[in-house]
């Protein structure tokens, strides 16, 4: 006999702004749900969630919200903390250049342009930086520091190193590697735990259950799949199962457990079925 699964979870809206949350979760049964046959699978029917997947955020250990900026070489640091989010380069540029101009950084006090221009090379997929410290409103020197406190900023723009995201010259100044703007990569893998290995990925069995492209045409939601045939049946390893609980886990193909904003959700419904 067949057995249809949903599980559900959300982050609700009311949650407090610029905090971030993951969706994994357990679900216990109030008696355990045993399953026998000849042989047993697992299939995915269908997997919706929020797009609102943050790649700005500080949680679990990773940082990259903050941002050091001084115009005395570093003498005096302030920090500028972008809210968790979902950026481009062009909005963290806009973020520096309304907080300097906040901060009465620059001659006349809302200048057309600021001598801070943060960019993305479409050719190359790195980051640029440009600096000019002559539209000071007092004479210095502009100090960029993308790892400043610790931070992991350096990272999703594609320094090397934290000491050479440290930017204190004037004139264009680049990345050294592509911009990870994608914190968790292209792809969420779906992880079920409760029934045994499902799949390997390399000479490795795992509790991939399947992989999602985090790739979206627009839109607030993914739905997977989408337009396409019905997922294979996976087997599972044993013929009879007394399951007392399961866990779903979500996490990116670089293995960095996903987050999402206020007001997401996931949903993932599975079938058990004899062969």
């Amino acid at each position: 006999m067949a057995r249809l699964l949903t599980f559900r979870k959300e982050y609700p809206i009311t949650s407090a702004p610029g905090t971030v949350a993951p969706l994994d979760g357990t679900v216990n049964f109030d008696i355990p749900l045993r399953l026998t046959g000849k042989g047993l699978t697992v299939r995915l029917i269908s997997a919706s969630f929020s797009s609102t997947i943050p790649n700005v955020f500080n949680y679990g250990g990773w940082n990259n919200t903050v941002i050091g900026i001084s115009r005395d070489n570093g003498t005096t640091m302030n920090a500028l903390t972008l809210p968790a989010g979902i950026y481009t380069i062009a909005y963290i540029n806009q973020a520096l250049q309304q907080t300097t101009i906040d901060l009465g950084w620059w001659a006349p006090a809302v200048p057309q342009t600021t001598g801070i221009n943060l960019a993305y090379n479409l050719a190359t997929d790195t980051v640029y930086l440009n600096l000019d410290s002559t539209k000071l409103a007092i004479a210095g020197q502009l100090y960029i520091d993308f790892g400043f406190n610790g931070s992991d900023m350096w990272k999703t723009l594609g320094f090397a190193s934290a000491a050479q995201a440290i930017i204190h010259v004037d004139g264009l100044t680049s990345a050294q590697t592509v911009a990870q703007l994608d914190t968790f990569t292209a792809d969420m893998n779906i992880n079920l735990n409760g029934f045994g290995a499902l799949s390997t990925i390399g000479n490795r069995p795992t509790n991939t259950l399947a992989v999602v492209s985090l790739l979206l045409q627009g839109g607030t939601h993914y739905l997977y799949p989408s337009g396409q045939a019905p997922l294979p049946n996976i087997a599972l390893w044993s013929t009879d199962l007394v399951v007392p609980s399961y866990s779903m886990e979500f996490t990116g193909s670089n293995g960095r457990q996903l987050l999402w904003m206020p007001g997401s959700y996931m949903e993932v419904s599975f079938a058990i079925e004899p062969r």
